[in-house]
């Protein structure tokens, strides 16, 4: 948390021709006023030439208080640690697919997901899987939430070419606090 060594440090990674640059040590035990202030301070110095790597952020807040920030790149590890807690990222919330008042729901997910594996998750609580498909759930869910995560990627995306981002980020942050039906 120490901006004076960052700054020496990206100084130094100035001279060298890289196609990227990342920082870490901001997203285990840190509060996150301190990522963002850490970033706020180096994100101005860092080489316009480069793309800048957040390391470690696993949330969909703090990844896009980031991006706001001008930092291209974060990690995600969200889609697939969900898939221990059964839970489904969806357009309007989280889904915790195994919760007991989803257990006769026949209704779809999300109608509006196109990916491959929310389909194969009808009825949303399936009865037991033979023992050779006992993680077949957990894999259907953990495929629907990476898709789920590049069709929000390719959106911020467009809205950061479009110059749109705060408005994206309110559509999306507002759809969220709708929640699941």
């Amino acid at each position: 948390m120490c901006e004076d060594l960052r700054e020496e440090s990206l100084r130094g990674l100035g001279t060298i021709r890289l196609p990227g640059l990342a920082i870490g040590g901001l997203s285990v035990s840190e509060p996150k006023p301190e990522m963002y202030r850490m970033l706020r301070a180096v994100g101005p110095i860092c080489p316009n030439t480069n793309r800048h790597y957040l390391m470690g952020v696993s949330t969909r807040r703090p990844c896009f208080t980031a991006w706001r920030m001008a930092w291209i790149c974060s990690t995600a590890s969200c889609p697939p640690a969900m898939r221990a807690t059964a839970g489904c990222s969806l357009r309007f919330g989280d889904l915790k697919i195994k919760n007991a008042k989803h257990k006769l729901d026949k209704r779809p997910i999300d109608e509006s997901c196109t990916c491959y594996a929310l389909p194969k998750l009808q009825p949303r609580l399936p009865a037991p899987p033979a023992p050779h498909r006992r993680n077949l759930g957990a894999q259907l869910n953990t495929i629907h939430n990476l898709h789920f995560y590049q069709v929000i990627m390719a959106e911020m995306r467009e809205a950061i070419e479009q110059g749109k981002v705060a408005d994206w980020q309110a559509q999306f942050h507002e759809n969220r606090a709708r929640g699941v039906d």
